[in-house]
């Protein structure tokens, strides 16, 4: 079977990601979202995005206005559109009271809520962190490799033919990034062992009330 390479890639992706109607990343009979390959959680950049959603409450007029406000001021033009699109893609995810905390909040409420927004908008990443890093973390496995996204892509591979045709270097590329995210969320150490977190109260507060499946997404220690 032909091999997708990270262009191609990125084509099919957002073709998906633009079908109207449809729910790509929560539903698993839709393909995967994988250009969270773009980058980091680029907080800083996500918290005056949201500020200016805020301001127009519209997410299009936002990412308009970001980019001429050049938020993504360090990137080429077309990097820094992308990269202010899949931003969105995350803030998107979170609620009104979501957002609210990640603007006002400190640095660690910040990452806790990106974080999920992440999780949420990428479902492969959202299963990563539930079945792989939270699974170790339960079992007293004290880190997560490389080897162990492989095996993961695998076991996903067999029923996700966007997966399977993945190129070597483009499943290189995205486990590189996840292992990034994961450490600038502050799941993981440079050596990529576990790090237990303690929800701040506020960020605990956001979901106590619901299903319980943020929680699963960090590799808690305890609750606040």
């Amino acid at each position: 079977m032909a091999k997708l390479s990270s262009t191609q890639f990125k084509a099919v992706d957002d073709q998906a990601s633009l079908m109207p109607g449809v729910d790509v990343h929560h539903s698993n009979l839709q393909p995967y979202r994988l250009s969270f390959g773009t980058g980091g959680l680029h907080v800083n950049e996500a918290v005056e995005l949201a500020s200016i959603y805020r301001r127009c409450e519209d997410w299009a007029e936002a990412t308009k206005r970001a980019l001429g406000e050049e938020v993504f001021s360090s990137r080429r033009e077309s990097s820094g559109k992308r990269l202010l699109r899949e931003t969105a893609h995350k803030l998107r995810e979170l609620n009104t009271q979501e957002l609210e905390v990640f603007i006002e909040g400190d640095a660690e409420e910040r990452t806790c809520v990106i974080w999920i927004g992440t999780c949420r908008a990428y479902r492969l990443i959202e299963e990563f962190a539930i079945e792989v890093l939270g699974k170790h973390y339960s079992s007293y496995i004290p880190n997560v490799t490389y080897d162990d996204f492989d095996a993961f892509i695998e076991r996903k591979a067999e029923w996700a033919p966007e997966l399977e045709r993945l190129e070597l270097t483009t499943r290189q590329k995205l486990r590189a990034v996840l292992f990034r995210l994961m450490r600038e969320a502050g799941l993981i150490d440079q050596d990529n062992r576990i790090l237990a977190i303690v929800l701040p109260p506020r960020v605990q507060h956001l979901w106590e009330d619901g299903d319980g499946g943020e929680f699963e997404c960090f590799p808690l220690a305890r609750r606040a």
